[in-house]
């Protein structure tokens, strides 16, 4: 049974709109990543949600071309989701009984005390796409802290 710091990137990667990435070339041209999901320009649908087993170190990238994505948990001060960059990697649902639950939020510096790298980096670029011409991303890179970091170390 892996811990819960581990478990937990599942949820910082909830959000309102998220699916696999629906091919290897757009990842390609963005960030590399040992996993990845992709918000496409006109979003989803429907709320999904996804979860990830990370190992130590192990990456997840989020291709936002909506530029639009509504992360969870929001910041108090916020109602809408949105959050700014450095509040994206604050924060997380916490992973209980196995399954997120969706009324505990925990920080990072909680569940990693000492650990001071970002866990969560964004940046905006052009991607080149099938489309025509390029076209702007959000993308998101989550990197899980390495294993002298985990399990309360």
């Amino acid at each position: 049974m892996a811990s819960a710091p581990v478990r937990v990137v599942c949820l910082a990667v909830l959000m309102a709109s998220i699916r696999h990435c629906a091919t290897s070339e757009i990842s390609d041209t963005l960030i590399k990543t040992d996993f990845s999901i992709t918000i496409p320009k006109e979003g989803l649908q429907a709320h999904v949600e996804k979860v990830f087993h990370l190992a130590p170190s192990q990456t997840l990238g989020v291709f936002d071309f909506s530029n639009s994505a509504s992360y969870l948990p929001a910041s108090p001060a916020s109602e809408t989701g949105k959050r700014s960059s450095d509040q994206v990697g604050s924060s997380a649902f916490a992973f209980e009984n196995g399954k997120c639950n969706f009324e505990r939020v925990i920080g990072y510096n909680q569940l990693f005390p000492g650990y001071e790298t970002p866990l969560w980096v964004r940046a905006s670029s052009p991607a080149n796409s099938d489309e025509e011409g390029s076209t702007e991303v959000t993308t998101y890179k989550f990197t899980n802290p390495p294993e002298e970091n985990l399990y309360g170390r």
